[in-house]
């Protein structure tokens, strides 16, 4: 009984899964290098419209601080502070107070204290009322400008100090005292509008150059992972531990520096999207070239089929069955100097000349032998008797007409 034969016994089978495994590999490293420059190069413009971004609202925040910063100088130079500075008194105060309350407005928490030049608070102003109990006190300011970010629980402020200007020509002095201004940071409808502005999933973060407060205008948060003296967009990693994309930038004539940062999910999602599209593609793709291949090697090796499977019923005794090799490839070449009988690939037909010579004993005998045809045709005795190894099913014994081993030697009587 013949072994069983599975599929890796083939070479048919084994030269097309060989086939679709290289295919295989090579699509998988093109895809593979495909996702990756993708990927690469969408997070390079994503650090780039982050850098854009962030240098865009770091400038305009410049301009909003100085554009407070000069107010508040204004203020500072209006008469009715100087006047109360230089007389304190009932009616300069109520003059003074009102001025403090025109100038910080309604829109924001806030407070302004007017120090005088030997470091006394002599007037203060709140906006609203519980802004006092939000923003602490400060203690008595020595110069000018923008301070750091500060903190107070989970309130965040910055404060901003300007000198109230004397004048030298009335015999005042250069500097009668300051005006500070303490402003609450933030809010989740701030950070909200600027995530808007700048890209839909991004995060602004404002913080101190010094890196010791940072704030996503929403609550105060741990500083980012982030190298703030590089420029240009880079991947770093918050303080949740996830990854993001950005850039700082330096805000101009401030002590902070802004951030703005977008998920890295967000950004790679086109390259993701696109690796599903191309391992779909590449997965009926392989099922083609499989089927391809298994196609193309039976073409190939169905000469050898052939030529085993008659091989195999020569064995059996049956002498019928006949390999047509008709290629002229090395497998065809192969064919015919391996088949020990005619194919139709040799010419007309005609039997080979290089048979080997029947060892089948024969009888000796003295009387001489005598040939009986039962079909009409007309074979030659010579021929015949000299080629009767070669004599098989459907091939000429010679040029006449076909002979089958029909023909018996029989002894006379």
């Amino acid at each position: 009984m013949p072994a069983t034969r599975f599929f890796w016994d083939s070479i048919r089978w084994r030269a097309a899964v060989l086939t679709s495994a290289l295919v295989a590999v090579v699509l998988t490293a093109f895809i593979w290098y495909t996702v990756a420059r993708v990927e690469a190069d969408l997070i390079q413009t994503g650090g780039d419209r982050a850098e854009a971004a962030a240098t865009v609202l770091a400038d305009q925040t410049a301009q909003a601080t100085q554009l407070a910063l000069t107010r508040l100088k204004d203020v500072a130079r209006e008469p009715a502070i100087r006047a109360y500075l230089l007389s304190p008194g009932d009616r300069t105060k109520s003059m003074a107070t009102a001025s403090l309350h025109h100038a910080v407005g309604t829109t924001q928490e806030q407070t302004t204290v007017l120090w005088d030049s030997r470091g006394h608070r002599v007037l203060e102003a709140a906006i609203p009322a519980r802004a006092a109990t939000l923003i602490p006190l400060e203690p008595a300011p020595t110069a000018a400008g923008l301070a750091p970010l500060q903190t107070n629980g989970d309130v965040l402020f910055t404060r901003t100090v300007v000198e109230v200007p004397g004048d030298p020509a009335q015999g005042q002095p250069a500097r009668l005292g300051f005006l500070v201004n303490s402003r609450v940071v933030g809010g989740a409808s701030s950070s909200t509008l600027l995530s808007q502005i700048v890209g839909n999933g991004a995060t602004v973060f404002i913080g101190n150059q010094s890196g010791s407060v940072w704030t996503d205008l929403a609550r105060i948060v741990p500083a980012p992972d982030i190298d703030l003296t590089a420029t240009g967009g880079r991947e770093f990693r918050a303080a949740n531990g996830q990854p993001q994309v950005g850039a700082a930038a330096i805000i101009p004539a401030t002590p902070w520096v802004l951030l703005i940062a977008f998920p890295r999910s967000m950004i790679v999602t086109p390259a993701w999207q696109l690796l599903k599209r191309l391992v779909m593609t590449g997965v009926a793709f392989m099922l083609v070239v499989t089927l391809a291949a298994g196609v193309l090697s039976g073409r190939v090796t169905k000469p050898l089929d052939e030529l085993n499977l008659a091989a195999q019923a020569l064995a059996r005794g049956d002498y019928s069955r006949r390999v047509v090799a008709s290629r002229r490839d090395e497998v065809g070449r192969w064919v015919r100097r391996s088949t020990p009988w005619p194919s139709k690939s040799n010419g007309d037909e005609r039997r080979s000349r290089h048979a080997p010579r029947t060892s089948r004993p024969r009888a000796r005998s003295h009387a001489r032998p005598t040939w009986r045809r039962t079909d009409s045709s007309r074979c030659c005795r010579t021929n015949y008797a000299r080629r009767s190894a070669r004599c098989l099913a459907g091939v000429r014994c010679c040029a006449k007409a076909p002979c089958r081993p029909i023909a018996q030697r029989t002894r006379s009587a």
